[in-house]
Order: structure tokens, then sequence, then C-alpha cells
């Protein structure tokens, strides 16, 4: 595959590490994501999809760009509304829902908090 990924963060919008995400609160989802072959200007769509501990999807979303150089990092912000564990998948296609890259490396156990717990 011409595209890693790597370096996925699970942040707030000003880049601070969460170590418990609030009910709500905005969270950042970034990646490094590395392009191998020697085209310029390839278009990528990257998708992240978070599901809970019994698989169930709850959110998707996705982000485009253009490879312009070797490297490039995509976000995306999702606003968690259930408490629980979760955990993140990325991945990278073209437009025309091709695979670019192998899936990134999956983040396990994002915690997400009520206020009131």
């Amino acid at each position: 595959m011409p595209v890693i990924i790597s370096g996925t963060v699970v942040a707030d919008p000003q880049g601070n590490k969460y170590s418990t995400i609030p009910v709500g609160a905005p969270v950042k989802i970034t990646s490094e994501v590395r392009y191998l072959a020697n085209q310029p200007n390839q278009a990528y769509v990257y998708y992240v999809q978070v599901k809970n501990f019994a698989g169930q999807v709850e959110f998707i979303e996705s982000y485009k760009g253009i490879f312009l150089g070797e490297s490039d990092n995509a976000s995306v912000t999702w606003n968690p509304t259930i408490d629980g564990p979760y955990f993140i998948e990325t991945y990278v296609w073209d437009s025309d829902n091709i695979p670019l890259a192998s899936p990134g490396n999956i983040i396990n156990v994002v915690l997400v908090k009520s206020q009131h717990s």
C-alpha cells in the first residue's frame, strides 16, 4: 500500500491529550499519513470510525485531502454523547473507495465519562 497511517493522537481542540474524555467535549482525532509513492497530487480520504466495546459504530467521519508532499496530518472532530469505553479505527482510501493504506493501529480504551459520575 502506498500510504502509512501513524501517530494517531486523541486530544482536545488545542492539542492537549485527554486522560478521560468528558461527555459532550470535542475530541480531535489526528493521524500522520505518509505517502510513499512518487505521484504528486494524490487525493485521499481519511476515515475515523469510533466503536463501542460491543462493536457498534458510534461515530464515523472523514477528511478529504491531497498529498502535495510526502506527509500530511489529517484530523476529524468527534463529540461523544454517551459515556463508556470506545476504540478508534483509522483508514485512508482514494476518492474511488479503494484502500491506499492498511488500517492504522487501533486506539483501544478511549474512556468517555459523564461529568456527573
